[in-house]
Order: structure tokens, then C-alpha cells, then sequence
């Protein structure tokens, strides 16, 4: 009984077969042609989708360059602005050496000048002192003319 039921159920799988292989044929050319069908109208559907999924492409390609760009030019002005505030801060360096250097050089011209006055100064005090050594000799002369003119006798100690 049991080769009967096996039997039975190989030929009824036979048949299965072979009308699937032939129903399988007629599908294969039905699908041919509904997909030939389906192609132009999926074509018609689908491009201007397409087209749109292009453009938004193209756009967003775009969108990243000018980002780019954008990005390259911020970094590119703060770099310039960080040169700018050290171009300003060598600049104000530059002209407070200058200050100092004319604030030095006018001292040093004081310096020589005080310098010169102050040898003049001791030159004339010297010469003073003789002056004076000599005024005080010519006054004890004239003590001395007089006292002997009028007879009188005066210590030359002034």
C-alpha cells in the first residue's frame, strides 16, 4: 500500500511538472510583454522623478562647494584678522621704540650738554678764583698805596 500511495504521489508531481514547464513558457512570453508594457510607462512615470533626483544632486553638490568655500574664506579672514591685530601690535612696538630711541638720544644730548656746561661752570669758578685772588692782591695794594700815603698804619691782613 505504501508503494501504491509513493507511486501515486511521483506521478501526480509529474504532471505537475510538465504542466508547470509548459504553463511556465506562456508565462515567461506574458511577462515579456507586460514588461515591455510596464518599461514605457514606468519610463514615463519615473524619469521626470529622475531628472528631479538629478537636479536636487546637482544642487546639493553645489550647496557643498559654495560651503567649502565658504568655510576656506572664514579660516582665510580670521587668519587676516589675527595678522592684522600683529601687523597693529609690531607697529605700536615699533613706534614705541621709536619714542625710546628719540627719548635717548635727546638724553644723551643732555647728558653732553650738562656735561659741557658743567665743564664751563668749573672753568669759570677757577678762573673766578683767580679773579678774585687777584682783586683781593690789588685791594691790599691799594690798601697798602694808601696807608702809606696818609702815614697811618693798617694791618694788611683784609
Amino acid at each position: 500500500m505504501k508503494r501504491i500511495i509513493i507511486n501515486l504521489i511521483v506521478i501526480l508531481l509529474a504532471q505537475h511538472f510538465s504542466a508547470a514547464a509548459a504553463f511556465g513558457d506562456e508565462t515567461c512570453e506574458l511577462n515579456r510583454e507586460m514588461e515591455q508594457q510596464c518599461r514605457s510607462y514606468t519610463y514615463s512615470v519615473v524619469k521626470p522623478m529622475l531628472d528631479y533626483l538629478h537636479q536636487v544632486s546637482e544642487e546639493l553638490q553645489e550647496s557643498k562647494s559654495k560651503d567649502e568655500i565658504i568655510k576656506d574664506l572664514r579660516e582665510k579672514l580670521a587668519q587676516q584678522e589675527i595678522n592684522e591685530a600683529l601687523i597693529n601690535e609690531m607697529r605700536s612696538q615699533i613706534d614705541f621704540q621709536k619714542r625710546i630711541d628719540s627719548l635717548t638720544k635727546s638724553n644723551k644730548k643732555c647728558k653732553a650738554e650738562l656735561a659741557s656746561k658743567s665743564a664751563e661752570l668749573d672753568r669759570l669758578n677757577v678762573e673766578m678764583k683767580k679773579l678774585s685772588s687777584s682783586l683781593l692782591d690789588k685791594d691790599k695794594e691799594i690798601v697798602k698805596i694808601n696807608i702809606s700815603n696818609s702815614g697811618v698804619t693798617i694791618r694788611a691782613d683784609l
